[in-house]
């Protein structure tokens, strides 16, 4: 006997309503996928949530009624660990609506030019528990997190010794990032 995995309840939240239709045929047609609903604004977010217990809301960073990031805090609490989970997407992937969004409890962050594989998958994860970033944004995130991470590159003297005696016994740069440059 095979058990299947429940599909993971979505509530779709954008003021925009095409692309919300869009968005409902995609998630209707998806075998990992339920449609939770359809919100517009920040009070239908609250009164579906409560009412119908979605697994993760795809919400817009800008809601009528309240931003995103707010909504985001007041569907989370600020944390990463109960329900519903949140991915915020945005048309415009500042630094400071990902530090934001993540802060204020996000489990993903997207945005709206993703394609839908992508956030297909991004739903399925942060239904897991686990955070949702496309690379450029993760690579993004560290560099904001690690702001001196260019001295993290110098090596100490015996790293030195090591990479100098491989690149003379090997005939090329010990690191393969330096035959680039």
């Amino acid at each position: 006997m095979t058990m299947t995995k429940p599909k993971v309840s979505v509530l779709l939240v954008d003021d925009d309503t095409d692309l919300l239709g869009s968005l409902q045929v995609l998630v209707e047609a998806s075998e990992h996928l339920d449609l939770a609903g359809r919100a517009t604004n920040t009070a239908d977010v609250i009164e579906h949530c409560r009412r119908h217990q979605p697994d993760v809301v795809l919400a817009d960073i800008r809601v009528p009624g309240a931003d995103g990031l707010s909504l985001t805090r007041t569907l989370t609490g600020g944390s990463r660990q109960g329900r519903p989970r949140v991915l915020v997407t945005t048309a415009f992937p500042l630094d400071e609506y990902l530090l934001a969004a993540l802060g204020g409890g996000a489990s993903g962050f997207l945005t709206k030019a993703a394609p839908w594989a992508e956030i297909e998958l991004a739903l399925v994860t942060v239904d897991q528990g686990c955070i949702a970033l496309p690379a450029a944004l993760s690579a993004r995130l560290v560099e904001l997190m690690l702001p001196g991470r260019a001295s993290l590159a110098v090596l100490t003297p015996r790293e030195a010794r090591r990479r100098s005696w491989w690149t003379e016994r090997s005939g090329g740069p010990a690191d393969p990032r330096d035959a680039h440059r």
